[in-house]
């Protein structure tokens, strides 16, 4: 699929969003193997992984949900509910799965990155995919 250059823009605006906010966070707030572990309305006790902190950064966009089945909160994408993440995070990004699951699944397949990754590191190394990788915008 062909995408025009403002597309782009916007796809990698958003990842460069991401990882400003990553870069903000007290790194208590911040745990890369969760999706959401804590959860609370107004935010400040809030703990999360790059994803799970999408509603907080991007609120047009994203919101928190919670399971029917377990109660856990998780992020969904607006307009694509009930779609996976994987999905809705390629949708919004505009990069394949594959680039989806080496930015924040911990440890899947070819991402560097562990469990233990700090909020610095992830955001650090959006920046370096963004930086290394400006033909993978697609627009999925």
């Amino acid at each position: 699929m062909t995408i025009t250059a403002k597309q782009r823009r916007t796809y990698i605006n958003r990842l460069r969003r991401l990882s400003a906010f990553l870069r903000t966070l007290p790194p208590e707030r911040f745990n890369f193997r969760r999706l959401v572990l804590r959860c609370d309305t107004n935010g400040c006790g809030t703990v999360c992984c790059a994803v799970g902190w999408l509603p907080a950064v991007d609120k047009r966009n994203w919101k928190w949900s919670r399971c029917i089945y377990t109660s856990s909160i998780f992020p969904e994408l607006r307009g694509f509910e009930g779609n996976p993440t994987i999905r809705s995070l390629s949708q919004y990004f505009g990069i394949n799965t594959n680039h989806i699951i080496d930015l924040f699944y911990p440890g899947a397949y070819g991402n560097q990155l562990k469990g233990n990754a700090t909020a610095i590191e992830v955001a650090d190394h959006i920046d370096k995919f963004i930086h290394e990788n400006r033909t993978a915008f697609s627009g999925v």
